[in-house]
């Protein structure tokens, strides 16, 4: 886990960005995402047009958590629809499919060059009924998961780099987050302690 040095470093560096408007400034410092955004902008208007339940869950997502983080990758999960299915509403629109297994389905953007994955589940945790109504829209129209469900996801994924985001992301919005929440889904898959840990480390430096 981070030491006190380290959490004072996020805090700095999370409270810089407060005043910022986190997406015109990857756009202007990281203009090579651009191509990044459109693909993901595509998708997110095909999946809403067919009224499908999904969400972001890649690490580009972490920029709408108010975060800005340089990342090529875009990993969708969805809900109850088969891949058969997706596939036949992305092909018609400029996407290929690259490969399917089990529970993971690689996509090319023809238009962009990209490569995108969906999942049919935001693993390491699953798909229920709270989670879907807490997704919200972001500013580019696609739908991310309630930071609650992200920074679980990031801290069982449990490296380094994961644990620094999941940091940075609790502490930027520690005012409105449903800690009773948090602490159900830190549960539902034995990540209670490491959260437990983190917070206390938040509340003391």
């Amino acid at each position: 886990m981070l030491d006190e040095r380290e959490i004072e470093r996020i805090k700095k560096e999370v409270d810089s960005y407060r005043n910022i408007d986190i997406l015109s400034y990857v756009d202007e410092m990281m203009p090579w995402m651009r191509p990044i955004q459109h693909t993901i902008i595509r998708v997110s208007k095909l999946l809403e047009e067919s009224n499908i339940t999904y969400a972001l869950i890649s690490d580009y997502a972490v920029n709408f958590y108010g975060i800005p983080y340089w990342s090529r990758d875009i990993r969708f999960a969805v809900r109850r629809i088969s891949f058969q299915e997706l596939t036949a509403i992305l092909t018609e629109s400029h996407f290929e499919k690259l490969l399917e297994e089990t529970n993971c389905l690689t996509i090319l953007d023809s238009q962009m060059n990209n490569f995108l994955v969906f999942s049919s589940e935001p693993e390491p945790l699953r798909w229920d009924d709270e989670m879907v109504k807490r997704l919200s829209k972001t500013i580019i129209n696609t739908r991310i998961l309630a930071p609650e469900d992200y920074v679980i996801i990031l801290l069982k994924r449990g490296g380094l780099r994961e644990i620094d985001l999941a940091l940075k992301i609790l502490y930027k919005n520690l005012e409105n987050i449903d800690r009773g929440y948090l602490y159900l889904r830190a549960r539902s898959i034995n990540v209670e302690e490491e959260l437990r840990e983190l917070m206390d480390k938040l509340a003391n430096v």
